[in-house]
């Protein structure tokens, strides 16, 4: 009969590892929700409490419908993820913190020069070329 060694401690933590970093991608994910903006959805103001979607491209929240809208565009224009379904990776969850809806509306206004009327009446092809 063998007897069986415990597990050294460099696998116990490369265990732990992902499980930590899921936790944090959680709260991080909470956190971008909570930034000034994102309770709505960038593309068409609906309420994204229910269904919580974001472009990990250009860091916004969007609903499930845009998401939806987002992903027929391909992967290549806007990549899309599920805050409640998907398991963010650590950098993009960076990528949402430093974005969000305000600070991609203020760039379009001040920087761009487009209103977000303007914004709101072109086409979604012509939004996210």
């Amino acid at each position: 009969m063998q007897e069986h060694e415990a597990p050294a401690t460099a696998d116990v933590q490369e265990q732990e590892a992902p499980a930590a970093q899921e936790q944090q991608a959680v709260r991080c994910s909470a956190d971008f929700l909570t930034m000034p903006g994102n309770d709505i959805c960038f593309d068409c103001d609906t309420s994204c409490a229910e269904d919580r979607w974001c472009s990990v491209t250009y860091a916004t929240a969007l609903c499930i419908r845009c998401a939806g809208e987002h992903r027929a565009l391909g992967v290549h224009r806007s990549f899309v993820r599920s805050l409640a379904i998907d398991t963010l990776k650590p950098e993009e969850v960076h990528l949402l913190l430093l974005g969000g809806n305000a600070r991609l509306q203020s760039y379009l206004a001040d920087e761009m020069g487009v209103s977000r009327h303007a914004w709101l009446a072109l086409p979604l092809e012509l939004r996210y070329h």
